[in-house]
Formats: C-alpha cells, sequence, structure tokens
C-alpha cells in the first residue's frame, strides 16, 4: 500500500462497476440504466395523470344522475360546468398513452440472460460487495470522527490557552520601542 493514495469513501464508491457508473461509459447496463430511468419518469408521470385526473372529477362532476326509481344512471349530468364526454375522453386518452408508453419501455429492457439460481447467485456477490462498500465506509467514518476529535480539541484548547492567558496591562497594544 505504500505510494499508493488512500481514497476516500465516495471515491471507493464511484470507481465500483456499477449500473449508473456503467451509464457513464455506456454498455448494456448503462442502457438497462436509462431505460428504469425512464420508466420511473413515466410511472411518475401516469401517477401525476391519475392525481389530476382524480382532482378534476371530483372538482367539476355533477351530482349524479338517479333514474325515477331512485337508481343511478350512466348518462352524464347535464348544466352548466361541470365535465362533459370529451374532457373525460382526453383525459383517458392520455392515461392511455402513459401505459402504452410504460408497456414500450419495458419490453425494450434486455432480456435477463441468467437462470434463477446465477440471479440468485449475482445478488448474493452484489450483497457481500455491499457489505464491503459499507464497511469501508464506516472505516471511514470512524477516521473523520477521530479527526473532527482531534482538531475540536485542539480548537478548544487553543481558545482556552487565548482566554484564560492574563492580558497585559496595556491591554494587549504592542509597546513603543524605549532607548
Amino acid at each position: 500500500r505504500r505510494g499508493r493514495k488512500r481514497r476516500t469513501g465516495w471515491q471507493v464508491c464511484a470507481l465500483r462497476k456499477t449500473p449508473w457508473a456503467e451509464s457513464a461509459r455506456g454498455g448494456v447496463e448503462g442502457k438497462m440504466a436509462d431505460i428504469v430511468t425512464q420508466l420511473q419518469d413515466q410511472v411518475n408521470h401516469i401517477n401525476e395523470l391519475f392525481f389530476n385526473c382524480a382532482g378534476v372529477l371530483q372538482r367539476d362532476a355533477h351530482p349524479a344522475v338517479t333514474t325515477a326509481s331512485g337508481e343511478l344512471s350512466d348518462a352524464l349530468p347535464e348544466g352548466e360546468g361541470g365535465m362533459d364526454a370529451k374532457q373525460i375522453q382526453e383525459m383517458a386518452a392520455s392515461v392511455v398513452a402513459a401505459s402504452r408508453s410504460i408497456d414500450a419501455l419495458a419490453h425494450s429492457l434486455p432480456e435477463v440472460d441468467m437462470n434463477e439460481s446465477a440471479q440468485l447467485a449475482r445478488i448474493a456477490a452484489l450483497q457481500v460487495e455491499n457489505d464491503e462498500v459499507e464497511r469501508e465506509l464506516q472505516e471511514e467514518l470512524l477516521r473523520a470522527d477521530a479527526a473532527l476529535a482531534r482538531v475540536t480539541a485542539a480548537f478548544e484548547a487553543t481558545t482556552d490557552r487565548i482566554l484564560l492567558s492574563p492580558i497585559p496591562p496595556d491591554n494587549g497594544k504592542p509597546s513603543a520601542p524605549t532607548a
């Protein structure tokens, strides 16, 4: 280890082969990471659409129409304001489009070329790697805490020495040279 520069915890993490590191280099993992990010964005978008559509329907809906016998009717209520069938269809179309986009992205993910036991072995290897990185980060944290304690002690000692030292009678101003 002599002559080698010691890496900090975040540098160790940055050098490991991770999907986000591979993304910068390209490759299958990078492509998959990009697609997964797009999937996350589309899921967030469809959630936003659901919340907005439900909110608009609740805000603008008229009371339900009932028949003479008291049963609910499928007919849209007539009247001023409210939602019309065209607006509801437009909202439904936007939700369907977002859903299709999610399906297309899911189908564009690369195939996993490992069987179940190979996947479980890969997960176990990744867990071991994660544990190692966690151990390195904990060691780095302990070293940082020790350094902070030393710096704090030095600071306190210096401030105590300065604050507790007697002040010269001339209020600390340098005296004029005497001849």
